[in-house]
């Protein structure tokens, strides 16, 4: 081993030109750089960001190695050796943690303990338990701040140097889950698993990501010991795409029909939110979903004055179902009045809209024999939605429940998303959806693919867009992030609870 690549490697991690190092190959920064122009840190943030961002790849993976050679008692007494008794807890209690002195005496500390080292290795484990360190400090900070300032709602995720630095949400839903069955995670070697915060992408084709945070009333401060009874239901309704639905259709220059619903004949509108505000009237509720393609707009504000004049307490989250409108109809200064939205609201328990969500994704029928029954106008042509998709944006929102996104049909499955859901690791996603088979094919693949990414758990409201109910029109599905694990139902209005989703049935199917 020789003296100067070692030498060179201690100073590599803070050396401005250095973008990749591999620790235990001893392969620093090139060469023709002497390392003596150091990153320009602000914040212990920036500080963290750029450990991380030289740890998270294979020289992880040799750390993971090496703690697998060892046992857990010999690596931390080698850790301790090399880190911890140079902490001086006293001193470093003196700062704020957001300080630039705290900063800076974490620095010296840091250059302190890398210089100590007598061998690669040693690096490795000095550079990873700062880690672990510093994200445990952090965390605390978090909890502090209670999401002002570093952790406000501007500042999710944090910008530092390396790039969006974000938290992990703690989830009262995945905290439940491992304690109803273990998870298996096939991703359990990646470094975010094992900190409160790790990096992630800037930016990403084609959808604008941002976060909000949204803190439950005070009476679900006892949530984690509540979870199994959060109750759920997969609101739908039996509409009949032929006999209920008033179509709009026009012919495209591909030769196929462009397509949208202007209403749902008022008969089955009356039929529905009567449903909704009677469902609503029972005592234990907490999410209520409505499906795709169910609630037209004047329907979407009676279900939302439903929920004001009933004073739901225990509501945390509806979502009144989507509906074609046009943009005039929703927004005060539209660029486009007539423009067509495939849109939805989420609505908390004061009946206010906290989320305005849109279809970004359009949605093909291909002709074919089989849309004789229900729309046999695409037995001979095929049809494309009339969907504006030029709103592309995600909001990801982090409540006691976990980090929660709300997608609509086929935006579930189409490209990218799922890599932004993982990527920002999302704990809960909500989907409504209009679908004959919403338990096959590409839907249950990309909540599995979820589920193996970043645990979420993925509920799934669907309207079949037929009266009948058979094996494949659901109206309710969970997927869990565990082996097999699918609840399905065919009810158009039950509650359940999590607990009961878990299990399969309710209680009173049980017998219990």
């Amino acid at each position: 081993m020789g003296n100067s690549e070692l030498a060179q490697l201690k100073k590599s991690f803070l050396c401005k030109n250095c973008n990749k190092i591999r620790i235990v190959q001893l392969q620093a920064c090139v060469r023709e750089c002497d390392c003596s122009e150091e990153l320009h840190f602000t914040s212990i943030f920036d500080f963290y960001a750029n450990l991380y961002f030289h740890l998270d790849n294979r020289n992880y993976a040799d750390y993971e190695t090496i703690c697998n050679e060892f046992s857990d008692e010999q690596i931390k007494e080698k850790a301790d050796g090399l880190l911890f008794h140079h902490l001086p807890e006293e001193a470093l209690a003196a700062y704020s943690v957001n300080s630039t002195d705290y900063l800076q005496l974490i620095m010296k500390l840091f250059r302190k303990t890398v210089a100590n080292c007598q061998t690669a290795d040693d690096i490795l484990l000095v550079a990873v338990n700062w880690l672990f360190y510093l994200s445990n400090t952090m965390k605390e900070l978090r909890k502090l701040q209670h999401h002002d300032s570093y952790f406000g709602r501007n500042l999710a995720p944090i910008p530092t140097i390396r790039g969006p630095l974000l938290y992990r949400v703690d989830s009262s839903i995945k905290a439940y889950l491992e304690r109803f069955e273990a998870i298996v995670d096939p991703n359990y070697i990646l470094l975010r698993k094992k900190v409160y915060f790790f990096l992630v992408r800037e930016e990403y084709p084609y959808y604008n990501v941002t976060h909000k945070y949204i803190g439950l009333s005070k009476r679900w401060a006892d949530i984690d010991n509540y979870v199994g009874n959060l109750s759920f239901c997969f609101f739908s309704h039996n509409f009949s795409l032929l006999k209920d639905y008033i179509l709009s259709v026009k012919d495209s220059d591909d030769g196929n029909y462009i397509f949208s619903f202007t209403n749902i004949r008022s008969r089955k509108r009356q039929e529905y939110t009567e449903k909704f505000q009677t469902t609503l009237a029972k005592a234990e509720l907490n999410f209520i979903m409505a499906p795709e393609l169910s609630t037209p707009i004047d329907s979407q504000r009676y279900m939302i004055d439903t929920i004001k004049q009933q004073k739901k307490k225990n509501l945390i989250f509806a979502i009144t179902g989507s509906f074609h409108v046009r943009e005039g109809d929703i927004s005060l200064h539209p660029q486009n009045r007539e423009r067509i939205y495939n849109y939805a609201q989420v609505v908390n328990q004061e009946g206010s809209t906290i989320y305005d969500l849109y279809k970004m994704n359009r949605f093909i029928i291909h002709k074919s024999d089989k849309n004789q029954a229900e729309l046999p106008i695409f037995v001979e042509k095929s049809g494309t939605e009339r969907n504006a998709y030029d709103k592309r944006d995600i909001v990801l929102f982090d409540t006691l429940l976990g980090r929660i996104a709300f997608l609509i049909c086929v935006d579930l499955i189409n490209f990218s998303i799922d890599e932004i859901l993982i990527d920002r690791q999302v704990d809960v996603v909500f989907v409504i959806s209009m679908t004959p088979n919403p338990a096959g094919g590409k839907f249950i693949r990309k909540m599995q693919e979820l589920s193996e990414g970043c645990g979420a758990v993925v509920f799934l409201c669907n309207n079949p867009g037929s009266a009948k109910i058979g094996d494949e029109n659901l109206r309710g599905l969970a997927h869990f992030p565990l082996i097999k694990k699918l609840f399905k139902t065919h009810e158009t209005a039950r509650i359940y609870t999590l607990e009961e989703m878990l299990y399969g049935q309710t209680r009173a199917d049980r017998g219990e």
